[in-house]
This record gives structure tokens, C-alpha cells and sequence, in this order.
């Protein structure tokens, strides 16, 4: 990933640099903010802050716009889930856990049959383990 440095004139630019910020923020663009811009240390830790928490948002109002059932787990970190219905009674559940931070801490698929006994599962992040067959009792 390349680094674009951004050197602000005056005090104007300074608006502008935090407009590409959140831009390059939001498109995953790395950005490198030069010593020109004059910043205090506690007012960068405040503007990182800012950009930081919009991420965190971000991602959980998309998170929870993709998966409309989920629940908070222990360590605050919250498990969303989709049920997908199959055309012979089967159904596919899709499994999303993130950690407080929002970041994808695991995502896999759970096979139901027609009973609602789980059949088997696919772990897909971090490692793609392919499916295993649930053994039964």
C-alpha cells in the first residue's frame, strides 16, 4: 500500500486534511500526516480518536445491517447471525463474532436438516477448515 503525504499550508487546510482523513479512513487508503501540521500530541490522540470511533460505528451499523439477529458474548464482543432456508426443509445459519472493536474474530456456516438437528459446519475465518460432519449422538 503506497503513502501519500499530505502537507497543509495553513489553518484552512487543516479541514481539508481531516476531510481526507475520514475519506482515506473509510476507503482504506493509508495517508501520512506530515509534522507540518502543527498538531499537539493530545489534539492528534482526540482527531484519532474521532476517526477511530467512526470506524467502530461504521462497522457495527453494517454489521448489524447484514445480520439482523445477534447477541453480546462475555468479553463484549458481539456473534451476529443470517438463516439462510434451503429448498428440502435444510437450513444454513452464517455465524459472524467479533470482538469489542468490532473486528472478525471468527466466521463460519451451520448446516441444519429438516429436523433442525445440526448437520455440520463450515469454518471459514480465520482458517478455512472446509466442512466437518457433526457427529451425532
Amino acid at each position: 500500500m503506497s503513502r501519500r503525504p499530505v502537507k497543509p499550508e495553513n489553518d484552512k487546510n487543516v479541514s481539508l486534511l481531516i476531510a481526507v482523513l475520514v475519506s482515506s479512513r473509510l476507503s482504506n487508503k493509508n495517508y501520512t500526516i506530515t509534522s507540518s501540521l502543527n498538531l499537539s500530541p493530545l489534539d492528534f490522540l482526540c482527531f484519532y480518536a474521532i476517526l477511530f470511533t467512526m470506524s467502530f460505528q461504521d462497522n457495527r451499523r453494517l454489521n448489524e445491517r447484514k445480520f439482523p439477529h445477534w447477541q453480546k458474548l462475555y468479553h463484549g464482543g458481539r456473534r451476529y447471525w443470517l438463516e439462510i432456508k434451503g429448498k428440502h426443509g435444510w437450513k444454513a445459519r452464517y455465524v459472524k463474532e467479533v470482538d469489542s472493536m468490532e473486528e472478525t474474530v471468527a466466521f463460519y456456516q451451520e448446516i441444519f436438516d429438516g429436523k433442525g438437528n445440526l448437520v455440520e459446519i463450515h469454518e471459514k475465518f480465520p482458517v478455512d477448515k472446509g466442512h466437518r460432519k457433526v457427529k451425532g449422538d
